[in-house]
């Protein structure tokens, strides 16, 4: 990304256009802080298994 921003940035951003979508953030390099992530999205930390994303996007989705 050019400039300042990270990750977060894009992810805030599409929770305010677009509060019905799911929103799943990864990083390896930055832990988010208060007030980084949007309400209701869910971080993972890298490394993580396949497993794992399979239960946090069923997390995200409406039936689960």
């Amino acid at each position: 990304m050019v400039g300042p921003r990270d990750g977060f940035d894009p992810a805030r951003k599409c929770a305010e256009e677009c509060p019905h979508i799911g929103i799943l953030i990864a990083s390896g390099l930055a832990d988010p802080g208060p007030g980084d992530i949007p309400e209701g999205a869910i971080f993972l930390r890298k490394p993580f298994s396949a497993d794992v994303v399979h239960e946090r996007v069923k997390q995200l989705l409406p039936d689960g």
